[in-house]
């Protein structure tokens, strides 16, 4: 009876190692650089970069580097830009060998600035969170706190707060305006590019 009892102990606590093991894996990602809009491209890399760091710091991921994915998506005559659809990050995230996929925008309006990420599942193709975070405060402020908070929230803590000019909501919070005035530059920018 004891050898029975010291044996079910055993594979309990076993049991229990390996299921702590598996929650500290990292998963394997790639960061797109993020898509601007009224900022330049400089400023939306530097975000991006900003992002991929912070990522990387909350030790729950395992973050592609940039020069390695562009290299890779070089060699496979793929680029970053224009990729935003799911399909097109699918395909990309399975030539990097990732598990997943980050990739955004970074808007201005006025003085409100605004970043937006989605992770996609390159399994399943589908987007599995997404989060926006605006800022009144500047474009300094979205590079130093802005990412952070995005970062965290991918991490797990949910409703990070950066600074009291931050507000961590669901991207499906947006307000309707804000929308409507992210297309209205959006528009303006194809048209420049049209001409």
């Amino acid at each position: 009876m004891k050898r029975v009892f010291a044996i079910i102990l055993l594979v309990l606590i076993f049991s229990q190692i390996i299921y702590a093991q598996q929650q500290n894996v990292n998963v394997n990602v790639a960061v797109i650089n993020f898509e601007a809009l009224g900022l330049s491209q400089v400023e939306a890399a530097a975000l991006t970069d900003r992002f991929r760091s912070e990522l990387f710091k909350t030790g729950k991921f395992t973050v592609l580097e940039r020069d390695k994915m562009d290299e890779i998506l070089v060699e496979q005559g793929l680029q970053q830009s224009g990729c935003t659809s799911s399909e097109c990050l699918v395909e990309m995230g399975k030539l990097l060998n990732v598990h997943q996929i980050f990739a955004g925008s970074v808007s201005q309006f006025g003085n409100l600035f605004s970043v937006t990420v989605r992770l996609v599942d390159i399994q399943t193709g589908k987007i599995q969170d997404s989060n926006s975070q605006d800022f009144n405060s500047g474009k300094e402020k979205l590079l130093t706190d802005g990412m952070r908070a995005v970062a965290l929230y991918f991490a797990g803590v949910k409703n990070p707060v950066a600074s009291p000019q931050v507000a961590a909501q669901p991207a499906s919070a947006n307000s309707d305006s804000l929308a409507a005035k992210k297309n209205e530059i959006l528009q303006k920018l194809m048209s420049r590019r049209r001409k």
